[in-house]
């Protein structure tokens, strides 16, 4: 009486899936049944744990004895209640050999402890859990497993609470920021994650906790205040090497900044001595010597068991509710020694001995979003907006211990064109949410690779097209070298596209005019000049501005003539100055800034700082003296507060024009059209501007007009649907079937609604098919059946789950799609081993289930919207797994010409099925393990 209708249907759900498998049935009576046995719940637990996570390699003899022998245990399990301590279970669990086999499988444990519930409920008559549905929770994102002293801190960081203080696991960027708005003491041990990146952030940023423990917490004078780094050796490796490029900068080798200054500038004499100026700025040690690495972390690799410990002085455990656990009484000593294990993807924490928490590694961090960036506004402003002739709009203004302001970043505007400067973590989500499409920010300049003016970048390159980064070479490789060591991909340079700057020698970039140099920092860092139709706009980049010291640098033949002035004047004379300002000896001081003529100070923003002092002590004849600060202001960050600089008339309507012809011309639609099709199109575009809440097109309606939006937000309708399915925004189009040559296809199949004012350009039908000389059919036919499929369901499955795709990414992923394949139950789709297949293809599953098995074995159960034969495109490989469908299964095939031609364009695409490739990779190595 104890199954519950609702547990019988979940029984039967299972049992279907199980079949299609050929495994036997599984009972929840035998749960319940007087004289349970061990095995009974071996199987029913294995059986649930392979459908609930989609991996039927689980099934194995060996597995199912090994859990017999758990649930054997004395007290394991209760004919009341079921498995009567679930956590005890899971880490016994943990050290069983054939789970190490398995720790790729994600959220494995969420997924154990899933099934242990509702084993329990049966057992116990209790309902079910929330989320026991099989149907949704494949790649679902259950939380990850913890117990004990360990809880969530922020998306893709843990604190593990420890007598001797927290221990954190995963680090974010700015994740000593979540600590200083909580009012939390900062961390100051660190586990590394086995996933140091997702999604192109860093989930092993230390560098801004050194500082802080360095400099606020003055490890400097207390070694003991270091912080402690922990994690395998090669992340340990990967930890140092990052952090070599971030604060001793590249080593003299890789330092090319004689080559980069121009032949002119050279010759008239200019120099900069890198080595020299930071030696001017660095900390050394009493003998006059620099610092090494060992003075700023203490590096503690796992052991050959995967185990590390550390003492670490006892104190306060710092739990949520404050309580006095009954553990931390009685202490013997002053000490605690905290170990560190990972065994099967779970990571144990014990203190002197016993064990106080767990977590489950086999969940990566999420996909990084606007959470991470809580200072960017999560929606759109009204009226939108619409980018400068030229001008800046800041995303941050501030520096990376300031727990309420994002670091510095901002962008500079050309044409409406932008150029992301240090963009901050979250830079292009927020951008493309006020309107700005990714095509028009996609040349990335990057100063210097201190993290928080680097940290997005790498996020940046994964969330779109390919883009540009723009620096000196010397800059740029040090960059590469940190990247590789963030992301693990060898080959992460290829992502996107270079160009390496001189130094004195104006360079022509989106249109402008850019002048380069080197600042007074720490690290190599470019400043720069951007002169655009007899305006010009500067940047100081991070630098230690003090005319006085530079006079001393001068007499102390660290710098010449030349490099003092230039230090002194180049970012004075532009019409919109951009300063940084912070804690010497490596920043500029307020006072220094201060004492800038006011027409100066009127042109001058001040970055890199959350607040201005209202006065300042300065020392004058040897005695303390407050002087007013007055002029200098930090500006506003957002669209909305974009400072322009003032251009003439015709420059503006020259820009107008610009700015049209460019979004027609990047249009999906009409890429392929020839030169002098595009200049008769264009100048055949018509102007119209749409209200709020207006209706612009009408599903059913005949598709007279092509639609190109210049700037605005616009809603998408089908039928049985009362949300939008879809927002477009500027660089969008709608309405393509008027491209069409037959007339009678030429249908909306949806219904446009102006969610903002917006303005729109058009294409009349008679005027598009008049001038075309090539039909758009074939290819507007693919994208008309496939792309609502991908938008509703291809968009919602991994490795596509992660990605913000737009509606022209979705539309061109529509257009490279080669056929549609409709596969018997049972059919073979291609076997292992085999490599003559033409055209060779990959496959994602529009309906239906496919089965990949190798070696005879049943590997996994792919399902809707999942894809497959990826990793013979990538590797050009042999199959390295069989493909049979388990019903009947409609697929869409892309050639590896396709995939070639859409990986090439989007990065974020690639990166993800790289990702899927070295998954399946694992897999297969998995599977030969079990074997």
């Amino acid at each position: 009486n104890k199954i519950t209708s609702t547990m019988k249907e979940l029984e039967r759900e299972i049992n279907e899936r199980l079949g299609t498998l050929s495994k036997p049935p599984i009972s929840f009576a035998s749960l319940v049944a007087p004289n349970v046995s061990a095995s009974s719940y071996a199987y029913v637990f294995v059986s649930m744990v392979a459908v609930y996570t989609s991996y039927p390699i689980i099934i194995t003899p060996d597995a199912i004895d090994k859990c017999t022998t758990l649930f054997s245990e004395p007290g394991m399990i209760s004919n009341e209640t079921g498995v009567t301590d679930p956590d005890a279970f899971i880490v016994k669990l943990s050290t069983m050999p054939f789970i190490n086999s398995l720790t790729d499988i994600r959220g494995l444990y969420a997924h154990v402890r899933l099934v242990l519930y509702i084993m329990n409920g049966v057992v116990g008559g209790s309902p079910l859990p929330a989320g026991h549905d099989v149907g949704r929770l494949h790649e679902s994102g259950l939380p990850p497993y913890t117990s004990g002293h360990v809880e969530a801190k922020e998306p893709g960081s843990f604190l593990f609470h420890s007598i001797g203080g927290d221990v954190q696991v995963g680090i974010p960027p700015e994740t000593i920021k979540t600590s200083l708005k909580k009012k939390h003491d900062v961390p100051q041990v660190y586990f590394l994650p086995p996933v140091f990146c997702v999604g192109g952030v860093s989930y092993g940023e230390v560098e801004f906790p050194i500082y802080f423990h360095y400099f606020i917490n003055k490890a400097f004078l207390d070694p003991a205040k270091r912080i402690v780094v922990i994690g395998h050796e090669t992340h340990v490796q990967r930890i140092k090497n990052i952090f070599q490029e971030s604060f001793f900068g590249p080593a003299l080798e890789h330092q090319y900044i004689d080559e980069e200054i121009s032949k002119q500038r050279r010759d008239q004499g200019y120099r900069v001595n890198f080595p020299a100026e930071r030696n001017s700025l660095a900390d050394k040690r009493t003998d006059g010597t620099e610092l090494g690495m060992e003075a700023f972390a203490e590096f503690v690799t796992l052991d050959s068991s995967n185990s590390a410990t550390i003492t670490r002085k006892r104190t306060k455990r710092n739990i949520p509710d404050g309580a006095k656990h009954a553990e931390d009484k009685d202490a013997s000593s002053d000490e605690v020694q905290v170990r560190i294990c990972i065994q099967g993807g779970l990571v144990q924490f014990l203190e002197d001995g016993v064990l106080r928490g767990s977590l489950d590694l086999t969940v990566p961090p999420p996909r990084p979003n606007l959470d991470l960036t809580p200072h960017f506004p999560r929606t759109p402003i009204s009226p939108p907006f619409r980018p400068p002739t030229f001008g800046v709009t800041f995303l941050g203004t501030s520096h990376g211990f300031d727990p309420h302001g994002a670091t510095t970043g901002f962008v500079v505007w050309i044409n409406g064109k932008g150029m992301l400067v240090d963009p901050p973590i979250g830079s292009v989500e927020y951008l493309n949410l006020q309107g700005v499409p990714a095509r028009d920010i996609s040349t990335v300049l990057l100063t210097h690779c201190h993290s928080d003016h680097d940290a997005g970048i790498l996020q940046t390159l994964l969330q779109g097209e390919k883009f540009t980064l723009v620096t000196t070479r010397t800059v740029a490789e040090s960059y590469l070298r940190k990247a590789k060591a963030i992301s693990g991909i060898e080959d992460i340079g290829t992502y996107y596209d270079k160009i390496h700057v001189p130094i004195g020698q104006r360079i022509k970039i989106l249109g402008a005019e850019f002048e380069f140099d080197y600042s007074y920092h720490v690290i190599p860092t470019c400043r720069f000049k951007v002169h655009y139709r007899g305006r010009s706009i500067a940047y100081s980049a991070d630098t230690l501005y003090d005319p006085r010291r530079y006079a001393r640098l001068h007499d102390q033949g660290v710098i010449n003539m030349l490099r003092e002035a230039s230090l002194r004047m180049f970012v004075f004379d532009a019409d919109l100055i951009i300063h940084e300002s912070g804690v010497p000896p490596i920043h500029t001081e307020v006072s220094i800034l201060n004492e800038l003529p006011m027409s100066v100070k009127d042109k001058l923003n001040i970055v890199h700082c959350h607040q201005i002092a209202k006065a300042v002590t300065r020392t004058v004849d040897g005695a303390p003296v407050q002087i007013h600060v007055e002029g200098l202001k930090i500006p506003f960050t957002g669209v909305e507060h974009t400072l322009e600089v003032k251009m003439s008339p015709f420059d503006e309507g020259r820009s107008t024009e610009f700015r049209r012809f460019a979004l027609f011309c990047e249009n999906i639609f009409l890429q392929k059209i020839t030169p002098s099709t595009a200049c008769r199109l264009f100048t055949a575009l018509e102007e119209q501007t749409v209200s709020e809440g207006e209706v612009v097109v009408t599903i059913g309606d005949v598709a007279d007009k092509f639609y190109l939006i210049e700037s605005g937000h616009l809603d998408v309708f089908v039928p049985n649907e009362t949300k939008p399915v879809r927002t477009l925004r500027a660089g969008d189009s709608f309405g393509e079937n008027a491209l069409y040559k037959n007339l009678e296809l030429a249908k909306r199949s949806a219904t446009v609604v102006a969610r903002s004012v917006a303005c729109l350009l058009y294409l009349e039908y008679s005027r598009a098919v008049s001038i075309l000389s090539a039909s758009l059919d074939e290819e507007l036919q693919k994208v008309g059946r496939f792309s609502p499929w991908i938008t509703s369901v291809l968009s919602t499955t991994f490795p596509f789950s992660s990605l913000m795709m737009t509606k022209e990414q979705i539309d061109v992923i529509a257009a490279h799609i080669d056929q549609e394949l409709v596969v018997g139950t049972s059919e073979v789709i291609f076997l292992e081993g085999q490599k003559d297949e033409v055209p060779r293809s990959m496959y994602i599953i529009m309906s239906g289930s496919v089965l990949l098995s190798r070696g005879g074995k049943d590997l996994k159960v792919l399902k809707q919207g999942q894809c497959f034969g990826e990793l013979s495109l990538f590797t050009d490989m042999a199959r390295t797994a069989s493909a049979r469908a388990l019903e009947e299964t409609v697929l869409l095939e892309v050639t590896k010409q396709a995939f070639d031609s859409i990986l090439n364009r989007y990065q974020h695409i690639r990166f993800n099925l790289n990702q899927l490739m070295q998954q399946r990779m694992d897999e297969i190595h998995r599977l030969q393990d079990v074997n």
